[in-house]
């Protein structure tokens, strides 16, 4: 625009209020335009990597715990058997293995609660010298007759076989099947046969059962403070939107004790010794964390 343009510009402004009034309402709404421009930007670059459909929740967790009596009394058979080979071991731990059964079911313990949890074959190995083939005298290029250092070849060589086998063995019903002195009758047979016992743990044979009910508890705490805090936060449950759990039950142990591992001589006598181990109760937990969709 000339300087001629500039000035008849300003005339034809300057001429009438009108015109006046139309030019600053122009100006007005071109800053109402730039302000709502630069808010639009600074909302979209302050949701950068935010999804338009961010989902807004609500975290609840419940907690239920309950006191069981074990009712099945869990522990270990360890046989360790020797042999000149692999086969003579097999042999003489299946005949101790045999012979554990037997003495089991005789004392009520059902076939399907005795189990293999581990067996192993370790080979026994020995050095074993041999003389060198050559003699240990020779002779020299001159026909004098010299004397050589004996010669031994060592080797390792196989020598026998250990075969290693371990049973879980349960019984459930402890007061009917496995009272203190039914407990100290297996052991003390089982000694008497050179088998050893260790691992003595008290359980419950239906664990699962147990902690689906806990868990029920744990869920209905949960979903009724949701409720409670949706109210009071004035809110509403959509649906839920995920789950997790957490929880323990510790067995009560019982590591080897002489009354459990007693020799064919100390069951020689006409009494055997009662193996006290008290049975005492678990505590079985759960706590759960359910995460809500609220509007």
């Amino acid at each position: 625009m000339n300087e001629t343009q500039s000035n008849t510009f300003i005339a034809w402004v300057q001429a009438t209020p009108l015109r006046k009034g139309i030019l600053s309402t122009i100006f007005i709404f071109i800053a109402l335009a730039l302000v709502a421009t630069t808010v639009l930007l600074f909302k979209q670059a302050s949701r950068v990597g935010v999804s338009e459909n961010y989902p807004q929740t609500l975290n609840v967790t419940g907690k239920a715990e309950e006191y069981v009596k074990p009712d099945t009394l869990q522990f270990n058979i360890s046989i360790n058997e020797e042999g000149k080979d692999v086969g003579e071991a097999t042999k003489k731990a299946g005949d101790k293995v045999a012979q554990a059964i037997t003495i089991l079911k005789a004392n009520g313990v059902e076939e399907k609660n005795i189990k293999t949890s581990n067996y192993s074959v370790q080979d026994k190995y020995d050095s074993v010298s041999e003389p060198c083939a050559y003699s240990s005298s020779a002779v020299s290029s001159d026909m004098r007759v010299m004397a050589v250092a004996p010669c031994t070849n060592t080797t390792s060589k196989i020598v026998g076989s250990t075969v290693y086998q371990s049973l879980e063995v349960k019984i459930q019903d402890i007061e009917k099947n496995a009272t203190a002195e039914q407990r100290s009758k297996i052991v003390g047979e089982l000694a008497a046969a050179n088998i050893k016992t260790d691992g003595f743990t008290f359980t419950v044979f239906d664990l699962d059962a147990v902690k689906a009910r806990v868990r029920e508890e744990a869920i209905k705490e949960a979903r009724a403070d949701a409720k409670v805090l949706a109210r009071n936060l004035g809110v509403k449950l959509r649906g839920l939107s995920s789950f997790s759990e957490g929880g323990d039950y510790m067995p009560y142990a019982y590591g080897s004790a002489r009354a459990e591992m007693m020799s064919a001589k100390d069951v020689a006598a006409p009494m055997v010794p009662t193996v006290q181990l008290p049975t005492g109760e678990q505590k079985v937990t759960s706590t759960v964390t359910l995460t809500y969709l609220i509007k």
